[in-house]
């Protein structure tokens, strides 16, 4: 009969429910903050308040952190904003460095007890993400930031043997300036080998094009070689960059190709296309436009002297929003003070049936002998 008993109670699949209070009120930290002087003051004041996680997937406590695992990467904001109504708690507060690449997808709609605090980045950084080089000079590329800005500039450094030094296998380069001490990867400075086609109706389109590319090369101490025609052109020719101005398709492909599509209502000057490679001149050019769009830097992307570096530049961002960019929407939704607390019993139940079945195997063996 106790057997029975047992196995009724574990198909029954019995609970026990009890009820408990949310915590007042839980701090989620962003885990780079951990690393900030301010944050650090800031932590035991914290902690006396409230519940202290952090803001990354499943809110791990900050009482369960292990240092030397602390995220490093950016933490996608709205995606966690989703999520944190399943933290139990009255009260939310959200301490962030709400840094742009962070957020991505659509804006959330989460409920009123959820408040975001930005914590400024306290970094600025300078560096060098990419070194080309000639046989005389190096260009650095290099990247600042902070806050409230990213932005880039070339500088032209002779390869002297004190600032740059150059190895024996001209791959990597020694940077001893801009504060840097570093060995970078070296890549040599490639002539780019650009067609210039027009029909007699674009030759005015043809002199400003000409003049932005000469002045490019010049800007950045990139060598161009351009080659203007109005002529066929041997459909077997090879060109980095293709600029093909007439009524017929283009003859010739390049690496990048700009061909003319009128869109006088577009807000740029040169725009890409739908497929990589291909850029469109959005309106005849003059001497008013040119200078309004800045015609010869519309020309940049056309050069790709900087292939591959949008992770390493991405990684540098340190660009914030401000509140009301990326607060998400809220909707009223009633705070839930206390929930219940289930406890499925069943599975203590099993040991002791396999047990009363065991003793009673025994005990009908003994009885038989």
């Amino acid at each position: 009969l106790l057997t029975i008993a047992l196995l009724v109670f574990i198909l029954a699949e019995p609970v026990i429910r009890s009820r408990e209070r949310n915590t007042p009120l839980t701090y989620l930290l962003e885990p780079s903050l951990l690393e900030t002087e301010a944050m650090s003051s800031l932590l035991d004041s914290l902690e006396s308040q409230g519940e202290i996680r952090l803001l990354t997937n499943d809110f791990p406590g900050i009482d369960d952190l292990d240092w030397e695992d602390l995220p490093k990467t950016t933490p996608n904001y709205w995606q966690l904003a989703r999520c944190m109504g399943t933290i139990k708690s009255d009260s939310i507060v959200v301490l962030t460095k709400a840094l742009r690449k962070g957020f991505k997808g659509q804006r959330p709609t989460v409920a009123k007890n959820i408040q975001w605090i930005t914590i400024p980045a306290e970094d600025r950084f300078e560096d060098i993400v990419r070194v080309d080089h000639d046989t005389k000079n190096a260009r650095l590329l290099i990247q600042s930031g902070a806050g409230d800005h990213l932005g880039f500039r070339t500088e032209l450094v002779p390869i002297d043997g004190e600032k740059i030094q150059l190895n024996s296998t001209g791959d990597s380069i020694r940077v001893a300036a801009e504060g840097l001490n570093a060995l970078l990867p070296a890549n040599e400075i490639t002539e780019r080998r650009v067609l210039l086609y027009h029909d007699t109706e674009y030759t005015s389109d043809a002199n400003y094009l000409e003049a932005a590319f000469k002045a490019l090369s010049s800007y950045l101490n990139q060598p161009i070689t351009l080659e203007r025609t109005a002529e066929p052109v041997a459909k077997d020719s090879l060109y980095d960059i293709v600029v093909w101005l007439g009524e017929e398709a283009p003859g010739v492909t390049g690496s990048n190709t700009l061909t003319y599509r009128s869109d006088p209502l577009h807000t740029r000057l040169i725009t890409e296309g739908s497929t990589s490679g291909n850029y469109h001149l959005t309106r005849r050019l003059n001497t008013e436009n040119i200078l309004d769009y800045d015609l010869a830097l519309s020309l940049r992307p056309l050069l790709n002297l900087y292939p591959g570096l949008d992770s390493k530049v991405l990684k540098n961002d340190l660009r914030t929003l401000n509140k009301a960019e990326f607060t998400p929407r809220y909707e009223d939704v009633k705070t839930v003070r206390s929930y219940a607390n289930i406890l499925y019993i069943s599975k203590w139940l099993w040991l002791p049936l396999i047990l009363i079945v065991m003793t009673e195997r025994l005990l009908a063996r003994y009885r038989k002998q």
